[in-house]
């Protein structure tokens, strides 16, 4: 079974600043239309709003690996179905649905060059099978299973880069202290000083908004692709505390 899939969803979230895994984690969130096609039939709409559910079989199809499934910004549709299905018990924590999955296939890792220029990529092209290349500041590289090409999600950035799944959650500050206020009033003047961008200050308002809600995947992605594997660095340092105790 194919399936061609559009939704409306809603969430208080900002979808452009936080982007969508953000959005369709509110718990607010929800998908008011779900419209579809079964292998090019006729376009059938299931309205939630007015209590109505999917078909037990369509169901069932968003969640075989062996199904295809098309829509427009794809990345969108699956994050969003992926949190309705598991509202409804369907699908596990952790799992991610995928628009066609071939089990026997080989991953290839992507990196951000070939992903964004393909064969004008002005570096050597970096495609790995069961290899991810190395990730950058800049952006997400990408992952490639039979014929899907996907960029990298910030939850698979965090793995990669051997830290906890848990590491960029509740970042936020609801009710920040005065040290606090004055602490980051420092370092966004430093920051304006340096970089030469604004021309006055952010003001108590602003910062307290960026605090109490931080977090952004473009900033999550820079995060990861400026920082280091940890496992690499415990292997360093373990190394260090062995040599020490013997001298």
């Amino acid at each position: 079974m194919t399936l061609s899939i559009d939704i409306e969803t809603f969430s208080s979230v900002d979808l452009s600043r936080s982007g969508v895994y953000k959005y369709a984690e509110s718990p607010d969130f929800e998908i008011l239309l779900f419209g579809y096609s079964v292998d090019g039939g006729p376009v059938r709409l299931v309205d939630f709003t007015d209590g109505e559910e999917l078909p037990p079989e369509i169901v069932s199809a968003l969640l075989d690996d062996k199904s295809p499934k098309w829509a427009f910004n794809c990345s969108f549709e699956r994050t969003c179905i992926a949190r309705y299905l598991r509202d409804k018990d369907k699908l596990a924590e952790g799992e991610f649905l995928r628009d066609f999955k071939d089990p026997n296939a080989v991953c290839c890792g992507i990196g951000r060059d070939v992903f964004n220029a393909g064969a004008n990529a002005k570096f050597a092209p970096s495609i790995d099978e069961e290899l991810q290349p190395t990730m950058t500041a800049r952006g997400p590289g990408a992952v490639s299973q039979g014929y899907i090409v996907r960029r990298l999600i910030p939850l698979e950035c965090c793995r990669l880069q051997g830290f906890p799944d848990w590491w960029c959650a509740d970042l936020g500050t609801e009710n920040p202290t005065e040290e606090e206020m004055a602490f980051w009033r420092n370092v966004f003047e430093t920051h304006r000083k340096v970089m030469g961008t604004a021309k006055k200050p952010k003001s108590d308002n602003q910062i307290r908004k960026w605090l109490d809600d931080p977090h952004t995947d473009g900033a999550e992605y820079k995060m990861w692709g400026n920082g280091v594997a940890l496992p690499c660095v415990y292997y360093v340092m373990m190394g260090i505390a062995h040599f020490s105790k013997e001298s």
